[in-house]
C-alpha cells in the first residue's frame, strides 16, 4: 500500500474498530468516512471521520501493526493536522505519555458525534 494511503487507512481502521466494538456491545451506530484526494497531485490527502459517541473520556488508536510489516511500525509520523471536534466545538486531545499511538480526548456533555479530520503529506 502506498505511503500516502495510510492516513485515510487509519480513519478506515479506526472506524472498523469502532463498529466492531459497537457490534460486540449490541449497538449499531452510523459513521461517515470521507477521503478528499483532490490535491493528490501535490501529494496531499484530506480525510474526515464522523463517529457516534457517548459523552466522557475517549481514546482513539492509530494502528501499530500494519499487514505485511514485521513489527509495530505504523507510520504515525504521517498523521498531520489532526483536528477533533464535536459539532462546531473543537476538542482538546493529547497523546498518551507511554503509547504514542493512543490519542486521548473527552467528549463534552450533550455531544452525540465526534469529527476527526487529518491531512497527509
Amino acid at each position: 500500500m502506498p505511503k500516502k494511503i495510510w492516513i485515510p487507512a487509519f480513519m478506515l481502521f479506526l472506524s472498523g474498530a469502532i463498529v466492531t466494538q459497537q457490534l460486540q456491545a449490541g449497538q449499531s451506530r452510523p459513521l461517515l468516512l470521507e477521503v478528499d484526494a483532490s490535491e493528490v497531485t501535490r501529494q496531499i490527502l484530506h480525510s474526515r471521520l464522523v463517529i457516534s459517541v457517548e459523552p466522557g473520556p475517549l481514546t482513539l488508536l492509530y494502528p501499530k501493526w500494519i499487514p505485511g510489516e514485521h513489527g509495530p511500525t505504523g507510520p504515525i509520523t504521517d498523521l498531520a493536522g489532526l483536528k477533533v471536534s464535536a459539532g462546531e466545538q473543537p476538542i482538546a486531545w493529547r497523546r498518551d505519555e507511554k503509547d504514542m499511538y493512543a490519542i486521548h480526548c473527552t467528549v463534552p456533555p450533550g455531544a452525540r458525534s465526534l469529527e476527526c479530520a487529518s491531512i497527509s503529506f
